[in-house]
């Protein structure tokens, strides 16, 4: 995903709305939003989470998504379609860009 970029034509200036985020601040929007930002000239890292909610009888195609990964928000998961995610520790932290939850060690 983070390499995907829209073709600048495709882009109405007029309705580009900017939004400046202090260190710490979040912005929560639609996957189908087409959003950006500038490169990260700080010496701080910048990080990104994706959520995305489906029912659990949901299937995703692991021919293309082969790392596919579940964590209930609620509830049961009668139809176990896809492989639960370990649950997150607290302790674990990044070493580079684009890494799978199940590689942070």
């Amino acid at each position: 995903m983070l390499e995907q970029e829209a073709d600048a034509e495709s882009i109405v200036s007029a309705r580009v709305v900017s939004i400046d985020l202090k260190a710490g601040e979040i912005s929560l929007h639609d996957d189908g939003l087409m959003h950006g930002s500038g490169p990260n000239t700080s010496d701080r890292l910048r990080d990104g989470l994706t959520m995305r909610f489906s029912p659990s009888e949901a299937t995703v195609d692991r021919t293309v998504w082969p790392t596919f990964e579940v964590s209930m928000a609620r509830g049961e998961d009668p139809y176990c379609r896809s492989p639960h995610a370990k649950a997150p520790d607290g302790g674990a932290v990044p070493v580079r860009r684009i890494q799978h939850p199940s590689e942070i060690p």
